[in-house]
This record gives C-alpha cells, structure tokens and sequence, in this order.
C-alpha cells in the first residue's frame, strides 16, 4: 500500500527536477524560476525548506546529490550553460557570509528583483529560512563554464568511481569532470571531452562496480542540425559542431551507450539504438543486484525497459563459426571488443504522451514513471521477469492499484540496435538515481507542487 504526500514547492514557474540524496530524507527541487531549494524531512514526516536561493541566470534543468560519502554536495546546470557545484556547511559557520576563498554563500534568498547580484562572488548569505532546524548554508565551490550550450543533463558517478560528474549539452558535447582531491571542491578537472554526433537531453552511468563504467546518453531532437537551429546556431557553426566530433557520421538513434576502456583509457561508443527513434527526456540504469546484465529504464513516448547484455569473445566466436558453417566464404561484420546488445524487457504507453522522468527503488524491483498525463506510475516485475503496472498517483494525490499487460516486445523489435540485429542478439529490445536505505524512489514534477509516496517511495507529477 503506497501512500502519497502533497508539498506545497512555492515554485513560481515548472519545475525541472527533483533529487533525493542517499538516504531518502533530503530533497532538491530547480525551476524555470531559477530557483534551488532544498527540502529536508522532519521527524513528523513532513517536508520543510531549509534553504533556497538563485544563482543561475536561466531555467535550472536538473540537479544531482554526490554519494554522502563526498560530503552534502550537489551539482546544478542551467539554460546559461554553466554548471555550478554547492557544498553545505551546517553549524555557528552558516550564514556568516563568503569564505576565506571567496566562495559564494547563500542560505535564503526571497527577494529577488530580476537576477539581483544572481553571480556574485562575495556576497553575504541571505536571512536563513526559520524551520527550527540546524542552521545551514549553501556554498558555491565550482562554476564550470565550458559549455557552449544549454546543459540539459548531469550526474554524479557511482562512489566506486569517485567524485566524478558528467553532464550532456544540447550540441551533443559530454562532459566529465572529477574532483581529484575531495577536499577541495574547487577544484574540478575535465578528464573527457567528445562529442556523441546528437542533441543531448539526458544521461545516465551504470551502477554495476563488476563491470566496465557504461554511460547512456539520450537525445530529445530531431538530429544535430535542427538541435543547432533551435539554439540559435547558424548553417556553418551547426556544421563546426559535426565536424568535432570523432565519428564521420551521425549515430542513427535516440540513444547511445559508452563504456570506459580501461586499457585504452578512453570512452568508447559501443551501441548506438538505432530503432529508437523517439525523443528521449529521461533515463535510469537500475541499481545492480549481482544481475550479469544492466537494465535501463527510458523515457520517451513510452516507457520502455531495455536489458544490455555484455557479448563476450566466446559468444562471439561460436556465432562466427555458426555463419560460417552456414554460409562459407561469408563472414560477420568486425566488432570491437565489449561489444553489448540490447533487447526489450517492457514497453508501456499508459501514460499516453511524454514520459518525463523515469526512476528506480534501491532494489531495481520497482519503476516510477512521470508522463504528460500528470500522474505517476509504479511498474514491477514478477517471478517470471514479466513486468506489470501497479498502481498509479494522480495529481490529486490518490493512489489506485492498476491492471494491464505491456505491449508486447514483437512489436516493437526494430528498436533493437543494429549491432545486435547483425550479431543475431536477443530480439525485441540516477537525477539521477535516487539510491537510499529508504528505497525511495523519484520522478520529477513539471507543476508548483511536488508529491511524495510513502512506504519508501516518493515521486512528483509532471506535466507539460
């Protein structure tokens, strides 16, 4: 039995995302408002801002929290394509202004007549929210400005891979950035740079430590010369951004999937999608279990829940001696080592439009999904793998249990990736994920208000 939670945001434009921290008892929400607001869970269980602020000059589209391991930090990006990294500091410390090092403090920011002093570096922190809770304030330790556009995806590595963050722009260019001394969160390096050859909306790393790191990354454009028109890009500087990129050629997908070569030391592309033609907005690898597979959640015009299956060399091989033994003289198209395929596990369209977000309980047995429809809907699957809905969440806050059975994988085999199709693979096809001891799961809210489900499992409404 879920139990949903209304709380009143107070944003005054969409919002873009919501993030829970580890544990499930702290949230983030951004706006177009270019308001941040921090969230904390009291003991009553009710939701109380303990800080807000704008520091951003446009719409915050999304905002990750780092592993607590790495202290209560979160990471922001924004239309004014910069990221900025926030470090909390609680204590006699808060609200007493900027750091030695000029760092920007804030803690409550309610006045705000257009973007006043919205950058500035050494401005005193505003009148701290009365909540009765222990005083806090919100450092800004890193603006990162190498993007040329509008960020529109970014999170933080699993703990395994240490403080890294990567984050996706709309001309399609991946970023990933790592703290090397965790102290000293000034201090971020780009360790990557390269270009996906698509119009970036969203991205996701594997949470598998037994497995090389993966990150997908989805594109909600058309393809990268209507991505640069849309940005205010002309003919040749959309033509500049192809050109940068390591490929001849553009993927031919709504998603692609990277993985880290440890020997080569670089990230390498190792599935493009190629029958996904639909906009993708969201994305979530379910958290590993010990499964010799990844599962990633997408949310598209549907959901759609894909299992990437690593092929290995053996696999690899006895299909080459099948072809050959088949056909002889004929031989299968050459490979890359790490080499994956993708096949379908579900394929939901209850939400009847855009599916927003889409994010994992701490066990991956549990989906939540935020669509046009303005409602949540929770998916599990059952002994025999078969994934069902389960009940879903109304923008009045009601929980109802739900019946239906997934459109079936068949229909929908030409999302498989071509590379699987040539290898004759299986057929068919975090906001980060929000990974906490209370199981809790997240979706993102585009209106004012942001519900919460009980039993460990919290999410919003969204709406165009």
């Amino acid at each position: 039995m879920f139990v949903s939670r209304s709380v009143n945001a107070n944003h005054s434009d969409l919002i873009h995302d919501i993030a829970f921290d580890y544990y499930g008892r702290r949230m983030a929400t951004c706006s177009s408002d270019q308001m941040i607001k921090i969230w904390d869970l009291r003991d009553d269980q009710e939701w109380v801002c303990t800080a807000r602020w704008r520091n951003h000059l446009g719409s915050v589209w999304r905002i990750s929290w780092a592993h607590p391991e790495f202290g209560q930090v979160i990471a922001t990006c924004s239309f004014d394509r910069t990221i900025a990294i926030w470090e909390e500091i609680t204590g006699q410390s808060a609200g007493l202004g900027t750091s030695a090092t000029g760092d920007q403090s804030v803690l409550d920011q309610t006045k705000w007549p257009g973007a006043q002093a919205a950058t500035a570096t050494n401005q005193s922190a505003a009148t701290p929210v009365t909540t009765g809770l222990t005083p806090t304030s919100w450092v800004r330790r890193a603006h990162l400005v190498d993007p040329r556009t509008s960020v529109t995806g970014l999170q933080f590595a699993p703990r395994f891979l240490g403080l890294q963050l990567a984050a996706i722009s709309t001309d399609g260019i991946l970023r990933i950035y790592e703290a090397q001394d965790v102290m000293n969160l000034s201090q971020w390096t780009l360790q990557f740079d390269f270009g996906t050859k698509m119009n970036g909306s969203c991205l996701a790393w594997s949470q598998s430590r037994i497995d090389p790191p993966l990150i997908a990354v989805g594109s909600s454009a058309r393809d990268i010369t209507s991505a640069g028109t849309d940005l205010g890009m002309n003919q040749s500087s959309s033509q500049a951004v192809g050109a940068a990129y390591s490929e001849p050629s553009l993927v031919r997908g709504k998603l692609v999937i990277y993985e880290y070569s440890e020997g080569a030391r670089h990230w390498q592309l190792i599935q493009d999608v190629a029958g996904l033609k639909d906009a993708v907005f969201d994305l979530a690898f379910a958290p590993s279990m010990g499964q010799s597979y990844h599962t990633l959640a997408v949310g598209s015009t549907e959901v759609l829940i894909l299992r990437i299956n690593f092929v290995d060399a053996a696999s690899e091989l006895s299909a080459r001696d099948e072809s050959d033994a088949a056909s002889p003289g004929s031989a299968l198209p050459e490979r890359r080592s790490g080499a994956y395929a993708v096949s379908i596990l579900a394929r939901f369209n209850q939400h009847r439009g855009r599916v927003w977000r889409v994010s994992w309980n701490i066990t991956g047995s549990l989906l939540a999904s935020a669509g046009d429809d303005g409602t949540v809907r929770l998916w599990r699957a059952n002994f025999l793998n078969v994934w069902h809905p389960v009940s879903v969440v109304t923008p009045g806050g009601s929980v109802a249990p739900e019946s239906g059975l997934p459109i079936p994988p068949p229909l929908f085999a030409a999302a498989v990736s071509e590379q699987s199709q040539r290898d004759s693979s299986l057929l068919g096809v975090s906001r980060g994920i929000p990974l906490n001891g209370s199981s809790s799961v997240k979706a993102v809210s585009s209106e004012t208000s942001v519900s919460t489900i009980g039993s460990g499992i919290q999410a919003g409404m969204t709406r165009s």
